[in-house]
């Protein structure tokens, strides 16, 4: 794991090779993990500008996935700096796109950052129901993996979802399924969907539907 300065010097150098070949999509790609690097260091106006580039490419391009990905950067940017209205339009659009797409790391990513700013604008129900949708996608991935020790691993990067679901329905006192209302059914994510980061490994066979 690279030191987030590292990585934004990584990914500037990767974004001006894109920009040398006229490479569209691989400048969003850049442009994306520039803005979350910039996020990550309080560089909010830097994170902002590249996300809106890479958005503007995504839109240019029409393609959707990356739309999502160049919306949900600058929505980190946006809620770390306490600029909730943009962020939660940002995490909106972006869940909304991703559900129709289908792509399980980047819609619990969205999710669980849409929960979070719902949850700093004073939103808990709100909130709440955004940690489950992130919960109900990571457990209905996590479910796939055919063997325990990458289930196991599987959800190592993703815990603080799990940690704020638990840590606000303590908050609010409803345990999660005292009223039996618990985790939402999450949609059936496509086998073998690349995602964010990538394929998930050794998925189970899955039915006729």
């Amino acid at each position: 794991m690279f030191l987030p300065v590292t990585a934004a010097a990584l990914y500037s150098q990767a974004l001006a090779r894109a920009r040398e070949a006229d490479d569209r999509a691989q400048m969003a790609a850049s442009l994306v993990q520039l803005a979350l690097t910039y996020a990550e260091l309080n560089r909010y106006d830097e994170a902002i500008r590249e996300g809106e580039d890479a958005l503007q490419i995504a839109r240019e391009q029409e393609t959707r996935l990356a739309e999502a990905e160049a919306l949900y950067a600058p929505g980190e940017a946006e809620r770390r700096r306490g600029r909730l209205d943009a962020a939660l339009e940002r995490y909106a659009t972006g869940e909304e796109i991703v559900q129709s797409l289908g792509d399980p790391e980047l819609g619990w990513r969205l999710a669980y950052g849409h929960g979070l700013a719902l949850e700093q604008a004073d939103r808990p129900e709100d909130a709440v129901a955004a940690y489950k949708r992130a919960v109900g996608i990571i457990e209905a991935m996590r479910s796939q993996l055919l063997e325990e020790r990458y289930r196991a691993g599987y959800i190592e990067d993703k815990f603080q979802v799990y940690v704020a679901l638990v840590r606000l329905l303590l908050k609010l006192d409803r345990p999660r399924n005292r009223d039996g209302a618990g985790f939402k059914p999450a949609p059936k994510w496509p086998v073998g969907q690349r995602g964010s980061t990538g394929t998930v490994p050794t998925l189970k066979s899955r039915g006729k539907h």
